[in-house]
């Protein structure tokens, strides 16, 4: 075939809708549940085409971002649908578990392939406000009846994303149990990315500074905006579990097998850029880099979420969720703690026959039921696609489970706030944290006090996250906030999880607004040491992290106090550490001027501090180890890559 012929074979495949492998029914069919589990659909076409992303509200309606226009405008083609791309909106009104109707929340040019959506309820009257992700912006939509139509076309809300009818923008916006909005951005990077009111940085990241894909957070309104870790390849989604841990699974799997799922540490550098040669994939060999938590292998990953709820079996509560449009999978990585971070072991919930399921998302309903939306294609996307007229959504329940019955949200009483914080779903939790927002101190601090059960841990860290002090408390004010904080202090020890809430504790403390300074005076080192003696590699870790905000004076001793509980071996640490360091030269320098006085004995573990930390105060007695006669072959071979990654001239 010429060149010219295969280019034309190639356009038309692009450009003409494929045979389906097989109908919505006989794909069910070729669907297969993990054990105790079983799968219905919900929707099909015509309801539904070519979903990219979704979000459940507090209803229970599934909304989806449909992409029928995909990579059109990136490569100059005509539009297939002239009328724009849609958000439709999937109700089952008789709570079979079947949607029985489709509506279209908005459809117009301006809409063109969205890789994201997050639906919030406002906190009083029947309005909705809807985000969604499409480079080069952050939409938001506004419905101020809750007709579940879009008043007009949107506002932007954030803008400045790279990467404009391309796999690698923005993506994938969640209400996290903060009430702040996460979102992620592949390695397209941002140009002049800031905060909705003008402050603050002005960000710009690509590969030349080495930041490539990052994950940010900011307030509701788009205020406070924060680059919380950088430097991943294609991070299609992140989540947040209700202990404000952030996860997600990064791509790079074009020949290369390295999709992976990572633990996120703000401040974290996740190894994808630059490239070298003799360099590992995501240069894990190399210092500042803070490891995958889980090499996924082949894959094109897309949707992630935590399974906070209880319809399905205890095993998987506070547990991953992950599709994957590659082998085609939803699966469910358990999380068990090891030392300061994690290590995974996948389970299987949904895989199948047909190699044109495509799961693109998962959500978990209000009823804790877990949806899943199915590109339906005969491949991942990678600016590319075989069918523009398919598209599936999918329920996973227990085997048995009948109907689909979403909890009434009464916003109105004490009781109905405190259930729709417990909720499994997204857009629920969102709708009591909103009411908690305007509530009186008095008022919302009761609800508050009922979360505190150690029964629920999850209701705890979602209810202590909303707890806040009025600017100018009065003592009726103080008393009924102090009272929260105390009942959680109860709650947290009687809830047996130490490895969850001692790092808590310690991460919300990081992030208030005392976390910036610290009198260096109130910092007692023999006492400091003895508390981490009681309490796990998790809270170390945090503490370490905290450090990083801390100056320089009140940061020093801490940071000395928690390298010593270096065991050797805990990467995960090792990196905490790094970055609580800093990326300021003239602050990493002030940190570990001291760093030899404190390590005074030269072993392997010492060994791994410096060359992760790089103490500029260490460098002259290194040439005395490598003289030095007891030292092995190793480990003087070691003292030669220390000095090799070192910068100093």
């Amino acid at each position: 075939m010429t060149r010219r012929l295969f280019v034309l074979a190639i356009g038309l495949a692009l450009s003409a809708p494929a045979f389906a492998q097989l109908p919505p029914d006989k794909a069910l069919a070729s669907l297969k549940a993990g054990d105790g589990l079983q799968v219905e659909l919900f929707a099909a076409e015509p309801m539904l085409i070519n979903p990219t992303s979704m979000d459940i509200d507090h209803l229970g309606r599934v909304w989806v971002c449909e992409a029928v226009n995909y990579r059109r405008k990136l490569f100059n083609h005509p539009m297939l649908r002239k009328e724009g791309d849609r958000i439709v909106v999937l109700t089952d009104k008789d709570g079979d578990g079947k949607a029985d109707e489709s509506t279209v929340f908005y459809q117009g040019e301006d809409l063109m392939a969205p890789l994201g959506v997050a639906v919030a309820k406002d906190a009083t009257g029947p309005g909705y406000k809807v985000f969604v992700c499409q480079s080069p912006d952050i939409l938001l939509f506004e419905d101020k009846d809750g007709d579940a139509k879009a008043d007009g076309p949107p506002k932007k809300f954030l803008t400045g994303f790279q990467g404009i009818d391309h796999d690698h923008g923005v993506h994938s916006i969640l209400i996290g149990p903060d009430g702040k909005l996460y979102f992620t951005v592949g390695d397209q990077g941002v140009k002049d990315l800031q905060s909705t009111d003008g402050k603050g940085r002005k960000w710009t990241t690509n590969y030349s500074d080495c930041q490539a894909g990052t994950v940010w957070r900011c307030d509701f309104d788009g205020k406070n905006l924060e680059l919380i870790a950088h430097n991943f390849r294609n991070n299609y989604e992140c989540c947040v579990n209700s202990f404000g841990e952030v996860w997600l699974s990064d791509n790079d799997d074009d020949g290369n097998q390295q999709t992976r799922i990572c633990f996120v540490m703000p401040g974290g550098n996740y190894g994808y850029w630059p490239r070298g040669p003799g360099q590992t994939h995501w240069h894990e060999e190399q210092p500042g880099i803070v490891h995958k938590t889980l090499r996924t292998g082949f894959g094109s990953p897309t949707g992630i979420c935590f399974y906070e709820g209880t319809l399905l079996p205890e095993k998987y509560r506070g547990q991953l969720l992950h599709t994957d449009a590659g082998p085609r999978e939803l699966r469910c990585f358990h999380i068990k703690p090891k030392g300061a971070g994690y290590e995974l072991t996948k389970e299987d919930l949904l895989t199948s026959t047909d190699n044109w399921f495509r799961p693109s998302d998962v959500c978990v309903a209000p009823d804790g039921s877990v949806f899943v939306c199915d590109w339906y294609d005969p491949g991942v996307g990678g600016h590319g696609m075989g069918d523009w007229t398919r598209g599936r959504v999918y329920r996973v329940t227990p085997k048995g489970h009948k109907g689909y019955k979403v909890p009434a949200v009464k916003l109105d009483t004490k009781e109905g706030v405190l259930a729709a914080l417990g909720s499994p779903c997204l857009a629920t939790r969102a709708t009591a944290i909103a009411k908690l927002q305007v509530m009186s101190t008095q008022d919302y601090t009761a609800v508050l006090l009922d979360a505190m059960t150690p029964q629920d841990p999850i209701l705890v860290a979602r209810g202590y996250q909303q707890l806040r002090e009025p600017k100018e408390p009065t003592p009726a004010e103080f008393g009924p906030v102090n009272k929260v904080g105390q009942a959680f202090r109860r709650a947290a020890r009687a809830a047996h999880r130490p490895d969850l809430f001692e790092a808590f504790v310690i991460r919300m403390m990081s992030r208030s607004d005392f976390s910036t300074g610290g009198s260096p005076d109130a910092f007692k080192t023999e006492q400091f040491e003895r508390d981490l003696d009681h309490v796990p590699a998790s809270a170390w870790r945090e503490l370490a992290l905290w450090s990083g905000h801390m100056n320089v004076e009140s940061a020093k001793p801490r940071l000395m106090s928690l390298a010593k509980k270096y065991d050797g071996k805990d990467h995960f640490y090792r990196a905490a550490l790094n970055i609580a360091c800093g990326t300021d030269p003239k602050r990493r320098d002030a940190i570990l001027a001291d760093f030899d006085k404190h390590f005074p004995e030269w072993n392997d573990t010492v060994a791994d501090l410096v060359w992760e930390l790089r103490p500029k105060s260490v460098l002259p007695r290194l040439t005395q180890l490598l003289a030095d006669p007891k030292l092995t072959a190793a480990q003087k071979g070691r003292i030669v890559d220390i000095l090799a990654v070192n910068d100093d001239p």
